[in-house]
């Protein structure tokens, strides 16, 4: 087993990390049951607790009975490489390798009383993850081993009030916890001599995010739906640092540089949707959502060295989606939606900077009603081509990436 090869699996279990610190591709998770079925194309949309109060909180309060659950459990597989190499076809005779990450996606619940509702959210809007090498032929001596993640936890509620028999608002609170993690080591042979780079960087981030909405019903089938997510109150975050190199052509002993306690800063940019759709219940529904997100520009860790500069451009997500019941028990939906990355193009090296990956995505699941129970399966993928910085040979290059994500859905909703 090489030194870089020991070092990584040691790196993974101490610190277990991340490519770079933000996640930028905003759809590459959908939230809820229903809604995942049609692509996140949802703002017009109701019928889905574990989702209105994420897409539009004023949808809540067109949720028929007094009470109602749901949840839904990804299981997602990640394809990444580092290259040129890789498209659709290849990527499909993968599945059967590697292994599938369990992520409880989301989960919500209604209780609904005169004219208004009362929810409760939970919900996992971002997770990426990465481990393995990354060898390119313009540098035949040196090898790369990352080992990441990042993942964000959704935790609110939220109240829906029907004004009238046309319109209905809401606003849904989360307070948000981020987790992100990444390890790197870069190990460059030249004759005799080793060069061996160790990077750890954790941190912590706490923050509170609203969500405004408003439905309005055109006509009983045709309704238009609007929702604003104002930008993050940070509340707290704490990270390290910590970087050590070794070149047996010098000493054997490793330069170390250690900080601990930094400040860090996740800011969740705001988001603009509006939506159209038209339903008619139990037989057939169709709905095509835009979402304009902010710009805005941080620095993940408050440290020179530590830190990275995150900017997010402004972006704009398109979804359609559609539902059709084969019998009164039993319904397919399925959509596409876009899955374009918020962050710049990557210009050139030597610094750092986040992923540019533009995805594009489709989804489907089949859901079986039962009385006042329902289960659903199915599923969805997104993925593309894009560029990433990496550190290779002792300094930071561009590097192509390709990324596909293969996710499965289970999900169940109960009616009291």
């Amino acid at each position: 087993m090489s030194l870089l090869r020991l070092a990584g699996i040691l790196s993974g279990v101490l610190f277990g990390i991340q490519t770079f610190g933000d996640t930028g591709n905003y759809n590459s998770v959908l939230i809820g049951d229903r809604a995942a079925g049609m692509g996140g194309a949802f703002t017009a949309m109701s019928g889905d607790p574990s989702a209105c109060s994420f897409y539009n909180p004023a949808t809540l309060a067109l949720i028929p009975g007094y009470s109602f659950s749901a949840s839904a459990s990804l299981y997602n597989k990640y394809d990444t490489s580092f290259s040129d190499a890789g498209n659709l076809s290849e990527s499909t005779l993968k599945l059967n390798r590697g292994s599938f990450q369990g992520i409880p996606a989301a989960a919500g619940s209604a209780l609904g009383f005169k004219k208004f509702s009362v929810g409760l959210s939970i919900l996992t809007p971002e997770y990426d993850t990465f481990s393995g090498d990354i060898s390119l032929n313009a540098h035949p001596n040196s090898n790369t081993f990352i080992n990441s993640k990042d993942q964000s936890l959704w935790v609110g509620g939220n109240l829906a009030i029907n004004f009238t028999d046309k319109f209905s608002a809401g606003m849904t609170f989360y307070y948000t916890s981020r987790d992100y993690f990444r390890s790197t080591i870069d190990q460059t042979v030249s004759g005799n001599h080793t060069k061996l780079s160790f990077e750890t960087k954790a941190f912590t981030s706490n923050n509170v995010v609203y969500v405004l909405g408003g439905l309005y019903k055109i006509t009983p089938q045709f309704w238009i739906g609007s929702s604003m997510r104002l930008p993050s109150i940070q509340l707290s975050g704490d990270g390290s640092y910590y970087k050590s190199i070794l070149d047996t052509s010098v000493s054997g002993v490793p330069t170390v540089s250690t900080r601990k306690n930094i400040p860090s800063q996740t800011t969740i940019p705001h988001k603009f949707s509006l939506g159209l759709s038209y339903s008619i219940p139990k037989k057939w529904s169709i709905d095509v959502d835009a979402s304009l997100y902010g710009a805005n520009t941080y620095r993940d860790l408050l440290d020179p060295v530590a830190g990275d500069q995150i900017t997010n451009q402004q972006v704009l997500n398109y979804a359609i989606g559609g539902e059709y019941y084969f019998a009164s028990w039993i319904a397919l939906r399925s959509g596409l939606f876009t899955n374009f990355s918020s962050h710049p193009d990557i210009t050139t090296g030597l610094i750092r900077q986040a992923d540019h990956i533009d995805m594009l995505g489709f989804s489907s699941n089949l859901a079986i009603f039962t009385g006042s129970t329902s289960i659903t399966f199915g599923g969805y993928f997104t993925g593309g081509h894009g560029q990433s910085t990496q550190q290779v040979n002792q300094q930071i290059i561009v590097t192509p990436k390709v990324q596909y994500i293969y996710s499965m859905l289970i999900a169940s909703s109960y009616v009291f």
